[in-house]
């Protein structure tokens, strides 16, 4: 996908749901989106980055990985970080219950904080919540 198809992309889907859908992505990101392109540099203001970026060490804490993995420009930080995959990065690649192995993504905040962007994930949390209140 070129960048102006991404670009097409990310806007039509925002436009549809009536809020901004994130992108996904690592290197190709960096390879294909100019950041000094006043359109990206919008886009990115209202457009979460998922960044992958597959790490050689196992990170000490969240805060640690958030400061030493920068986004890719246009942007300015990074919603959530994958930083294994495909067997590649630190361990562990996967979890009881998964056959083919699992990335492993991190999130600088709170449950409550992630379930305020994540879309679903508010209302699970909702129903877990009051699930545990009458049990």
């Amino acid at each position: 996908m070129s960048a102006a198809q991404a670009y097409q992309f990310l806007d039509q889907v925002s436009q549809k749901l009536g809020r901004a859908c994130a992108i996904y992505g690592g290197n190709r990101i960096h390879e294909k989106i100019p950041a000094d392109d006043p359109r990206w540099i919008d886009m990115a203001k209202r457009t979460p980055l998922w960044q992958a970026r597959y790490l050689n060490v196992q990170p000490t804490d969240t805060a640690s990985l958030f400061k030493d993995i920068p986004p890719n420009t246009p942007w300015t930080a990074n919603m959530l970080i994958q930083f294994t995959g495909d067997g590649v990065g630190p361990v562990p690649h996967t979890v009881d219950g998964l056959e083919d192995g699992a990335d492993l993504d991190a999130f600088d905040g709170t449950h409550n904080q992630l379930a305020a962007i994540w879309p679903g994930l508010a209302a699970a949390h909702e129903v877990g919540a009051a699930a545990a209140a009458t049990s």
